[in-house]
């Protein structure tokens, strides 16, 4: 099996994150919640899978508090972001509800594209699962502490004081709520912190 590096599957990761989520604003199909709950579909999927990799090589791997902490990031996402801060904006909402139950099909692509790339990492980098981390606040936990925080000022603070620019039928929108997290990413990622 052909190895690739921890970055070049980083950059692989957020390059397929870039594309999706482009095609789904072209598309009209993202709100905030599209980007966190892929950010932490992105965070459960990398748990699990190392997780798995390193049991098989009889590491230590704990995921009981990454996974309570997940479980109310879980919570608060869907009830906040994907509900009560889209109060009376039925269009975001059922955009939502398609997202939860997976029939966003670019959010699909980006779930399956991920998990696919994740195990290909770890299967031709046997030797990469031992310094795998899924501590709670590893980097790609601190991405989502930081995008949740920063998500929940952009909804309480930035969009009720420009209800002209965001619209359900506006994709400009989804650019201008989209753009900070996936710079943060592409922050975290070009300094090797993934």
């Amino acid at each position: 099996m052909k190895h690739i590096s921890r970055k070049n599957f980083n950059t692989l990761d957020t390059l397929a994150i870039l594309i999706f989520t482009l095609l789904a604003i072209y598309s009209n199909q993202v709100t905030i919640f599209y980007i966190l709950y892929l950010f932490w579909w992105n965070e459960v999927l990398y748990s699990i899978v190392t997780h798995y990799f390193k049991k098989r090589k009889n590491l230590e791997a704990n995921l009981s508090s990454k996974f309570f902490l997940m479980g109310i990031y879980f919570i608060f996402i869907v009830l906040f972001f994907g509900f009560i801060a889209h109060y009376k904006k039925y269009e975001l909402v059922a955009i939502n509800f398609e997202i939860l139950f997976f029939k966003n099909i670019f959010f699909n692509f980006n779930l399956v594209l991920f998990l696919l790339e994740i195990i290909w990492f770890y299967k031709s980098n046997p030797n990469e699962i031992e310094q795998a981390n899924i501590h709670p606040f590893s980097a790609r936990g601190i991405i989502l502490h930081i995008s949740i925080i920063l998500g929940a000022f952009m909804m309480l603070l930035v969009v009720p004081n420009f209800p002209n620019l965001f619209t359900p039928d506006n994709n400009w929108n989804a650019v201008a709520i989209i753009l900070p997290f996936i710079a943060l990413r592409f922050l975290f990622q070009r300094k090797g912190l993934l």
